[in-house]
């Protein structure tokens, strides 16, 4: 589970960016289904790739948390509000497509909001300076 992208998703930065209710939800969402890159993955399966489909996402903005019967009005509602927040989730920088789905398979998107926090730069400072400058920065 992707607990550490689910905190990247819930950074300053990305809270920021992403006005939208809807669309914190799906970054979360998808932070949550997608593997950590820190982990180790069973499968083979690539860390930070969700390709799970609308249906958990449409399933997440839902009031009551249910999923409307697959080609009704509803469904297309909440499916194109969710293609519309991946768009702007997508021009953000926060997830990238990798594939585009068709009938018989999901998009795959890869999540990237890790790219932002890198580690910091280590400076040659004396032994005797308590001052450690490990850590992350926003570049």
């Amino acid at each position: 589970m992707g607990y550490s992208l689910a905190w990247q998703a819930g950074h300053p930065y990305w809270l920021a960016l992403l006005p939208s209710h809807v669309d914190r939800l799906i970054i979360n969402r998808m932070a949550l289904m997608a593997i950590d890159p820190d982990s180790r993955t069973a499968g083979g399966t690539p860390a930070c790739l969700y390709f799970a489909g609308y249906e958990p996402l449409i399933m997440t903005i839902s009031v009551d948390g249910s999923v409307p019967e697959y080609g009704s009005a509803s469904w297309e509602t909440q499916r194109k509000k969710v293609q519309r927040s991946i768009n702007r989730l997508i021009k953000a920088g926060a997830i990238e497509r990798l594939e585009r789905g068709t009938g018989q398979r999901p998009s795959k998107y890869r999540l990237t909001l890790g790219s932002l926090l890198r580690p910091a730069r280590r400076f040659d400072m004396p032994v005797d300076n308590p001052v450690d400058n490990s850590g992350f920065i926003i570049r």
